[in-house]
């Protein structure tokens, strides 16, 4: 699975606002609130029902996405770079456990 994060909501909004600019369709706040913190629990939730898990978060100044996080079943993580700034404990405290351990590890994978 490959997911593609926006570092915080404030830049979900941002996304909206372009994407009316050119025409696109508008989202109600709630609904926006909602896909966002629902789209991160879900990943918190299923993440180790993958094979492969792949993170990336987005540069929003830049445009560009960066791998985070590599998650492999049965290993866990093998690749850090670093934790998303949208993981936070209310919407991805199993993530955020799993790096804490990681980075506790003296030997990395």
């Amino acid at each position: 699975m490959v997911y593609l994060c926006l570092p915080n909501i404030e830049s979900s909004r941002l996304r909206v606002a372009k994407r009316i600019a050119k025409n696109g369709h508008p989202v109600t706040e709630e609904k926006l609130k909602y896909n966002y913190e629902k789209g991160l629990k879900n990943l918190d939730n299923s993440y180790m029902e993958f094979n492969s898990v792949q993170i990336f978060e987005a540069d929003m100044e830049t445009g560009n996405l960066f791998l985070s996080l590599r998650l492999k079943k049965g290993f866990g993580i093998v690749g850090y770079t670093a934790t998303p700034e949208c993981f936070n404990e209310k919407l991805t405290p199993n993530l955020l456990k799993l790096i804490r351990e990681f980075n506790k590890s003296p030997i990395k994978q």
